[in-house]
């Protein structure tokens, strides 16, 4: 686990008129306030990525199908500085509907997993900016997907 990532599991209620599933309330640890809330399609096979928020944070849930996440920390003052952490989020399986909080610092990319493509949730504690944000292309960072 990188410093600066945090997981929550999320629950799933099933019932005969149709399902809930929880997302986030702002009681929630992680929750830093309302800026936005975003939606990312993501087709299978394919990676996006590499960023990193400067101000940001993120609270990232899958609504529809898997999803790979790869986190890298090149924080200077980081105890996981060079380290690398991988999850799978997914809407179809239980145990991986997750809520991903991912602090300021930290680099990410994903990639859909799933044979359909998949729809990823970010609600983030200010309204988006370019101007707080870094990216990089995917061979900037050694990866191996």
């Amino acid at each position: 686990m990188i410093k600066g990532i945090k997981i929550f599991p999320l629950k799933q209620i099933s019932l005969e008129k149709g399902d809930v599933w929880h997302g986030l309330k702002k009681s929630d640890e992680g929750y830093k306030g309302f800026g936005e809330v975003y939606f990312s399609n993501v087709v299978p096979k394919q990676i996006k990525g590499w960023k990193k928020h400067l101000e940001t944070t993120l609270n990232l849930v899958v609504l529809k199908g898997e999803i790979e996440f790869v986190f890298f920390d090149d924080r200077i003052d980081s105890e996981t500085k060079g380290k690398f952490f991988s999850i799978t989020a997914s809407s179809t399986d239980k145990e991986k509907y997750i809520r991903i909080c991912v602090f300021p610092g930290i680099w990410m990319a994903f990639r859909c997993i799933s044979d359909d493509e998949a729809l990823l949730m970010d609600v983030i504690d200010q309204p988006h900016s370019d101007k707080e944000s870094l990216r990089k292309d995917l061979d900037e960072i050694n990866y191996i997907w």
